[in-house]
């Protein structure tokens, strides 16, 4: 108590284990048609290594493929983003083959992690968050940064979707710099209006989407893709940290 507007970096690893998590929303609620959490106390803060842990054992015992999606807050320090690659390489998740994606709005610290990448020789694929801007050159830019200049050392962009976000140049002039293009943040209240976001945003040639409602988004993804003989975990399905799941419609060309 009286401690609402400090800093999570004031308080100590137990003060913040002493801490909960309250869901909000239309339809928030702790269980879900499916679902129900089975540990004593589910809305507990984990640290990023427990989160390692329980997708390695899931996938381990489940044989899938989840991947990861963490995001180096802002504002960000070299200590904390050496500390994500390094966990990461520990779990295995340290080639740009693996599904993983570290994500900051940070985009210097997010060129400084691509440095710290190089010297622990491990290749997580880098994505640049933030809101897209039409410059009067032309160019589009997120973060003060053009695409051209976020292509030098990431591998995609995850924009807000709002305005220039939303339109056939933007995406195409990040395909055309090899950039994959995900959007933020869908929270369709029924299936219905998933399907109506999807498919606008395929028509686009959206890559991926972060979402509150994986069931509903992953159910318009798949009636929208043609039958593969690839099942599509391998297309894939990738655990965020925080915002939910990013279901792939497709890949970055290697």
């Amino acid at each position: 108590p009286g401690r609402e507007n400090e800093p999570v970096g004031n308080f100590t690893y137990a003060e913040i284990q002493q801490l909960t998590v309250t869901p909000r929303g239309p339809q928030a609620g702790t269980t879900y048609p499916g679902f129900t959490p089975s540990m004593d106390n589910p809305y507990r803060v984990p640290t990023f290594q427990e989160v390692l842990d329980f997708l390695v054992d899931y996938n381990t015992a489940n044989g899938t493929q989840i991947g990861i999606y963490p995001e180096a807050k802002s504002p960000t320090s070299e200590a904390g983003s050496r500390q994500i690659v390094q966990h990461l390489n520990a779990a295995g998740f340290n080639s740009a083959n693996d599904k993983v994606f570290i994500q900051s709005f940070d985009l210097n610290a997010l060129r400084a992690i691509a440095k710290i990448q190089e010297e622990a020789g491990s290749s997580q694929r880098l994505a640049a968050l933030g809101g897209v801007s039409l410059l009067a050159s032309g160019e589009y830019s997120i973060g003060g940064m053009t695409l051209a200049e976020i292509a030098t050392f990431a591998d995609g962009v995850g924009v807000s979707l709002s305005g220039q976000a939303l339109t056939q140049g933007f995406v195409d002039a990040a395909h055309a710099l090899g950039l994959i293009v995900h959007g933020y943040t869908l929270r369709p209240l029924t299936q219905e209006a998933s399907d109506a976001q999807i498919a606008a945003l395929f028509q686009l040639g959206y890559d991926g989407f972060f979402t509150d409602y994986t069931d509903r988004v992953r159910a318009s993804v798949d009636a929208l893709l043609p039958p593969s003989p690839v099942p599509l975990p391998a297309g894939g399905l990738l655990l965020l940290g925080g915002l939910g799941a990013l279901a792939f419609a497709r890949r970055k060309a290697a």
